[in-house]
């Protein structure tokens, strides 16, 4: 066999090659790939990396089904969106270990008990008229679509958080937390066993005007005990005016050295929320003062470092 011909065969025997190659190229990518174990996380028939992958926004992306429970698999994300899909189905408990994320649920189809490491902010809006009734557990209260544990729920932020109509009954299950409904629109007569900072200032306008007149809760002036306390390096400082008025909050070291100002203007009647960030100053005892009118008071705090 002459030498021409070998090259004719070779540069043949490449071309089905290549053509081969570039078929298996085309059947991976209709096919798809399995993920790396360990490595990846496969999510809605996509792979991604477990350790790069940081922020994942698959909203309005048509999405079906059920949440994954893998998606607890990514650690390391941060902000987390899948509003604006036909997502199905209840949320899975694995999705608590991005609870420190923020997460945008909203506008989807999930049915509750929603896991109680997540909040109303999470859940937004859903479409629950196809999920079946449910029940907590023994030992759990059911409040807005969440189960709560009565042994081991401390705290409650539910401010900003779109509620409406009536506070249910059974959170005064949940005796002793630490608790903000502030800023929704729940309507009067409120449980009894919820004090005005609790309940904080609501928007009652879409409420009955006999449910108006039951509110019996009065405001008055106060500086509530600062929270958390001791802290590490903020803590929230909340106080009530039942008159519009100049108010003033400072804070003054043990020796009675002003140390920052807080707020010194005018407010209206109602129950104001401020955060201290003690970051630049040592540890110790510090002195929380509000003036406002004729009333005085002061709390102390404690910042541990």
């Amino acid at each position: 066999m002459s030498y021409t011909n070998l090259m004719v065969i070779k540069m043949k025997t490449t071309k089905r090659v290549l053509y081969v190659l570039f078929i298996l190229l085309i059947l991976s990518v209709v096919w798809g790939r399995d993920c790396i174990d360990g490595v990846e996380v496969e999510l809605w028939g996509e792979c991604y990396d477990i350790e790069e992958t940081t922020e994942l926004d698959l909203s309005v992306s048509g999405l079906t089904g059920g949440i994954p429970p893998e998606i607890g698999n990514l650690t390391n994300l941060t902000d987390l969106s899948l509003s604006s899909n036909q997502l199905t189905g209840e949320v899975p408990e694995e999705i608590c270990s991005l609870a420190g994320s923020y997460l945008s649920l909203y506008n989807n189809q999930l049915c509750p008990p929603y896991p109680g490491c997540l909040d109303l902010s999470d859940i937004g809006e859903q479409d629950t008229s196809e999920c079946e009734d449910f029940e907590c557990d023994d030992g759990f209260v059911e409040l807005w679509n969440f189960c709560f544990d009565i042994e081991t729920t401390t705290e409650l932020h539910l401010s900003n958080s779109g509620l409406t109509g009536e506070v249910p009954p059974e959170i005064c299950n949940l005796s002793g937390i630490v608790l903000s409904l502030s800023n929704n629109q729940l309507c009067p007569p409120y449980p009894e066993c919820l004090s005005e900072y609790d309940i904080g200032e609501q928007d009652t306008t879409n409420c009955s005007s006999t449910s108006i007149s039951e509110l019996s809760l009065p405001i008055e002036y106060n500086l509530h005990q600062p929270f958390p306390n001791p802290f590490n390096p903020t803590t929230t400082i909340s106080f009530t005016i039942p008159n519009s008025d100049m108010v003033s909050v400072k804070v003054y070291n043990i020796n009675g050295q002003l140390v920052e100002t807080m707020v010194d203007e005018y407010y209206n009647v109602g129950e104001y929320t401020i955060n201290w960030n003690g970051n630049s100053q040592p540890s110790g005892v510090y002195l929380v003062r509000m003036e406002s009118g004729e009333f005085v008071q002061t709390q102390k705090v404690i910042l541990l470092k």
